[in-house]
This record gives structure tokens, C-alpha cells and sequence, in this order.
């Protein structure tokens, strides 16, 4: 049934049980919109039952187009492999969420019986000649609708596995400008309010995908702030061309107030966790990092090029207030013994960069 039909469904029970002296909000509680995703050929599928699922989440971000629902939303995806390029997003719900996970699968449950949907980058054989390589991309890359959704964006990411895209798993890209000073700041309100939650992001780079093509990040925050990143893994994370520049979790222009905590990462060519360019606020805490970058655990990187104290064309600043605690951290990649943090530029150590000496760039405590 269109959504439109059971809103009005929904009015007429109202009413009814108004009548009859019932409380409305019986009638009134929020029943997730559901579109169901299977692997296969999805021509004609309309994607609202079980029995008609669509095969891929552009086809699910189409009917959410032409259904329009007003309540939460739940992409049910069954097990199985989804080769496919990248999702651009950029639908979303006033007010509610956008929920991608498992059939069967429910919100807090011990979830290790469900079998994760996983997401492929297409086999570079089948691009017809001069195409681009589809796996160069991110698996899922949501921006701002065309006049910028004003509210939180509120997508939702459960138990999931991501592996074979070359430029890494997720990103939330609120975007970003450079203002009339040269200044490089957020582009709006940005991509806020999303959860990962379970997720595996493994293989993902230049090693596993395309020399070319360098990877940022199993979980890229572009302007993309009061997010959680929860008990999940980033495995294999490598680059072979531009080895640093590939990252666990990089929050980058504007990405503040975020939480990333009770996650693995492992065998990642760059420093595991990155901040850039006002990102501020952010707390990584009871993460567990082995064998993750050559310079530590933890890097800053404030400027795009240069010193952080002289404007220049595409000039960035410093990020403050970032907690970086109680994780337990083992060896860099090789088995070779890097710093907690690495801040760049070193002026000013924790305290400050460049031009600001009144705020601390860095909290660290209690990583063994």
C-alpha cells in the first residue's frame, strides 16, 4: 500500500478510536516504512514485500522517492553478496531515520547468529572499455539534498560488511567551502546524527582495488557532526599507492562532537584515527588498535599545506578539544612501536597551532 494511503489510513483509525473514547496515541505510534533488498535483477520490483525486494540500494533510495513516507525507515537487506559501485545518497526523512541492516535483524540484540549483507566493488572486467573503474569511488557516499535537508540526516548503518572499494567504505559529506578570506570552512549545517553501528569495513584501498586510486578512510566525516561509531571493525585498510593518506576514521572539516568508541582496527597503512580542519569536540575512547600506521595512534593534521600561521590560498585551521582515552593500543603496522599522537605542526605541542594558544588541540589519558 503507497504510503500516502496508510497515512490516511492512520487519520480515519484516529479519529475512530477518538470516538470511541480509546487513546489516539494507539493509533499514532511510528511504524517504520519498510523497503526489502535481496540479491538479483530488480526490474519491476516494487521493494515493499518480502516476495518483491528490490536489488540495490539506489533502487531503494527510488522508491523512497516515489512513496515519499513520513516515519522512520528500514532498508531490510537479505544475506548475500551486492557487487555494485558506489550509492550516492541523498534522500532523507524530516525528523526520522533511514535504517540500513539485516532481515530479522532488531536493534540491541546479540546479533552474531545474522548473517551480514556484503557489499563488493564490481569486478573491474566487466566496465566497458574507457569507463572509470566503478571501485574507485566509496561504497556510500551521502550529501546534502540539492536545497540541503536543514535537519539531521539521521541514517542509520547495522551490521553490515563493506570490503573492495578503493577510495574506502562510508562517507558522510556535508561538504565544505573556501570562504573570502581563503579559508576552508563547513558548507552549511552539513550531514549530522548518523550512526554505524556492527559494521565491517575491510579490504578497502589501493592495495586491494587500484594503484592509482588512494584511499581515505573505512569511515570519511566530511561537515558531519554528533555522529556514533560503535563496536564495529576496519580490517585491511591499505594503501599501496600514498600509504598514509588511509585512515580508520577521519573526521575532516567541520566533523565535531562525534563518538567513536568499542571498535577494532587492524592492518591500516595511516594512523587509525585522524582529525582535520576544526574538527572539534570528538571522543575516541575503548578502541582497541594493533598494527595501525607508522606515526601513531592519533593524528592531527590542521592545515592543508604549510604553516598553520600565514593565510594562503585554501588555508585551514587547528581542531581543539578532542579526547583521545582509554584505548588499548598495541604495536604500529609491522609490529614497530609508534607515539599515542602525532600532531601536525608540532608549535605548541597539545597546547595550541599557529595562531591560537588559548585552547588545547588534545586530551589523551589512560591508553595502555
Amino acid at each position: 500500500m503507497p504510503a500516502r494511503a496508510i497515512r490516511r489510513l492512520g487519520l480515519l483509525l484516529t479519529m475512530t478510536l477518538g470516538l470511541i473514547g480509546l487513546p489516539s496515541s494507539v493509533a499514532t505510534a511510528d511504524v517504520p516504512f519498510t523497503i526489502y533488498v535481496a540479491p538479483g535483477d530488480d526490474t519491476g520490483d516494487t521493494g515493499l514485500t518480502p516476495s518483491s525486494p528490490v536489488g540495490s540500494l539506489a533502487r531503494a533510495q527510488q522508491v523512497l522517492r516515489d512513496e515519499a513516507p513520513d516515519s522512520d525507515v528500514e532498508i531490510r537487506i537479505s544475506p548475500g553478496t551486492y557487487t555494485a559501485p558506489q550509492t550516492a545518497w541523498n534522500y532523507y526523512v524530516r525528523g526520522h531515520s533511514i535504517s540500513f541492516m539485516p532481515v530479522g535483524y532488531a536493534v540491541g540484540q546479540d546479533a552474531s547468529a545474522i548473517q551480514r549483507p556484503v557489499f563488493v566493488g564490481p569486478d573491474p572486467a566487466s566496465v566497458p572499455d574507457g569507463e572509470p573503474d566503478p571501485r574507485d569511488d566509496f561504497w556510500f557516499d551521502a550529501t546534502p539534498t540539492t536545497t540541503g535537508i536543514g535537519l539531521d540526516s539521521n541514517l542509520r548503518f547495522y551490521h553490515l560488511q563493506i570490503e573492495h572499494y578503493a577510495a574506502g567504505g562510508l562517507r558522510l559529506n556535508g561538504g565544505f567551502t573556501t570562504d573570502s578570506y581563503g579559508v576552508r570552512v563547513p558548507n552549511g549545517a552539513g550531514l549530522n546524527n548518523n550512526l554505524v553501528e556492527d559494521v565491517v569495513f575491510r579490504q578497502l584501498g589501493s592495495s586491494y582495488v587500484n594503484d592509482g586510486i588512494a584511499g581515505y578512510a573505512g569511515v570519511d566525516l566530511v561537515n558531519s557532526s554528533y555522529n556514533t561509531i560503535r563496536a564495529s571493525t576496519f580490517l585491511n585498510l591499505e594503501n599501496s599507492t600514498s600509504p598514509g593518506n588511509m585512515h580508520g576514521v577521519y573526521f575532516a572539516h567541520g566533523s565535531s562532537h562525534n563518538q567513536a568508541y568499542s571498535n577494532t582496527f587492524a592492518i591500516i597503512t595511516g594512523s587509525p584515527v585522524k582529525t582535520r580542519n576544526v574538527s572539534n569536540d570528538n571522543d575516541i575512547s575503548g578502541n582497541a588498535f594493533n598494527f595501525t600506521g607508522t606515526m601513531a595512534f592519533y593524528e592531527e593534521q590542521p592545515c592543508n599545506s604549510g604553516t598553520c600561521d600565514t593565510p594562503e590560498p585554501e588555508q585551514e585551521c587547528p581542531s581543539f578539544g578532542n579526547l583521545f582515552h582509554d584505548n588499548d593500543i598495541g604495536k604500529g603496522l609491522g609490529g614497530i612501536n609508534i607515539s599515542v599522537f602525532y600532531l601536525y605542526p608540532p608549535n605548541g605541542g597539545v597546547t595550541y597551532a599557529g595562531f591560537d594558544k588559548c585552547h588545547t588541540r588534545l586530551h589523551t589519558w589512560g591508553n595502555s
